[in-house]
């Protein structure tokens, strides 16, 4: 037994790091069983070890004798928050076993929990085992006719065919409104990347001799990833208002098969040199310089207007942070990234079970972090409020228990409560701002304010001498 894993054993995580920081190999292979040390902490199901694991190297696509992947074991061990963490670090959603199984075939009709988790970080739902079965074809007892009837709508019978169904919907609203907005993909000219993202890079690029942005999809989509693309397509085609970002068109690749039918293969949208509204505040913390105070006040106003707005459309947007905001050329606000957006219950026929767990932790609802399903457009106040932060104090919310102590205690800390960021004493911003600011961030949803109501007093300060 290597040292690394008889400290595991020993649930000895002081004598672990003892041992990795001397140079002992942390993904050293059993010799039996062709495991590594993560194998048996995930097994033991010791978080902190495997946390401590993870964030030092141990690789998760590592594949064992019985060709089991770490995510497997999480999977078999019905560890939720493990699945979770695993994935969050780059673990393969799609590795498939001996039998031709992923972590999918093997939960679907046995963990609707885990099962949402691994189609939200991508899951392909047309994979076939040894036996040639979709992982839906799996899908016989009441929990999963349950959890499906949660997921969609759409699902009838329950046949592997419709899971593509469930994308319909959206998909409607986009061809609906989208004939004028498809682009003839001939005229359009990639110059630079400029940011890599979880579904697709971005690139500058020239439309009709126009410089653009060009949201560039890598590869063909599938279950959840094609929903993203066609309710981001809905969302930003519907919206129109000077403060969300101006959708020029998208392109679709068609193709004769009935389950793949498309391949999207880019979005188009306006372009601007000035970057986001994170990447200006990074720039004036290096210079050691700030935002002033009209400026402040300027955008805080822009992106309650773009909100509210949204949130008028019947819109949640589920990811509003200050990456996810660009300053124009003329130094207003603009909102982008509607990928996880989603519309409010009852807008369309789409099913009103809200998406569990989607955003960024860093600017994430209390509400989202515990895993609430019923959540309300408040969620969006809350991450306004943290922008707002973001800006006075030139730093990432909670970037420190976030780094130091990883997600789940993120979680078990601001999901229940237990902190809040830190309020400034002294501001050279006007106390109603601070106020209205804290009053957004509130824990409990029915306490935080209205886009409406806040860009009333955001006006009122702003016409304060």
């Amino acid at each position: 037994m290597d040292p690394i894993t008889e400290a595991i054993w020993n649930d000895d995580l002081k004598e672990i790091q003892k041992l990795i920081s001397s140079g002992e190999d942390i993904n050293k292979r059993s010799e039996f069983s062709g495991q590594t040390p993560i194998y048996l902490a995930l097994q033991k199901n010791k978080k902190e070890i495997v946390r401590y694991l993870v964030e030092n190297g141990a690789n998760l696509n590592i594949i064992d004798n019985n060709g089991l992947t770490p995510l497997m074991i999480a999977v078999d061990s019905e560890s939720h928050d493990m699945v979770e963490f695993l994935l969050s670090y780059g673990a393969n959603v799609d590795a498939v076993n001996e039998y031709g199984e992923t972590c999918l075939h093997k939960v679907i009709d046995q963990n609707s929990k885990i099962s949402y988790i691994l189609l939200s970080y991508g899951a392909n739902p047309f994979l076939k085992d040894i036996d040639n079965k979709l992982p839906l074809d799996y899908a016989t007892n009441g929990r999963t006719v349950s959890f499906l009837e949660r997921y969609s709508n759409k699902f009838r019978d329950y046949s592997p065919a419709l899971f593509f169904d469930f994308v319909n919907e959206y998909k409607n609203i986009a061809m609906e409104l989208g004939n004028k907005f498809m682009i003839d993909v001939n005229k359009l000219k990639e110059i630079s990347p400029i940011i890599k993202g979880a579904f697709g890079d971005i690139w500058k690029g020239t439309y009709n001799g126009n410089v653009v942005a060009i949201k560039k999809f890598l590869k063909e989509m599938r279950g959840l990833n094609l929903e993203i693309f066609y309710r981001e397509v809905a969302l930003l085609i519907k919206c129109k208002h000077p403060n969300i970002v101006e959708t020029i068109g998208f392109h679709l690749f068609k193709k004769e098969d009935p389950i793949k039918n498309i391949y999207p293969t880019c979005i188009v949208l306006e372009y601007f040199k000035t970057g986001s509204l994170s990447e200006r505040i990074k720039k004036l913390l290096k210079k050691n310089l700030r935002l002033k105070k009209e400026t402040i006040i300027s955008y805080a106003i822009d992106i309650a207007e773009g909100m509210k707005y949204l949130h008028n459309m019947g819109v949640i947007h589920r990811d509003l942070k200050s990456g996810n905001i660009l300053i124009t050329n003329e130094n207003h606000l603009k909102i982008i990234d509607f990928g996880l957006s989603r519309f409010k219950p009852g807008v369309t026929n789409i099913t009103t079970e809200m998406s569990i767990g989607v955003g960024t932790f860093n600017w994430m609802a209390p509400e989202i972090l515990r895993g609430e399903s019923d959540y309300t457009p408040k969620v969006d106040v809350y991450s306004y409020g943290l922008v707002l932060w973001q800006m006075v104090f030139r730093e990432i919310p909670y970037k420190k228990l976030l780094l130091h102590k990883g997600r789940e205690e993120f979680r078990s800390k601001v999901g229940f409560g237990k902190t809040s960021l830190r309020i400034p004493k002294r501001s050279y911003l006007p106390d109603e701002f601070i106020n209205l600011m804290a009053r957004c961030w509130d824990y409990n949803p029915n306490n935080r304010p209205e886009f409406s109501e806040i860009c009333e007093i955001l006006k009122e300060i702003k016409n304060k001498k």
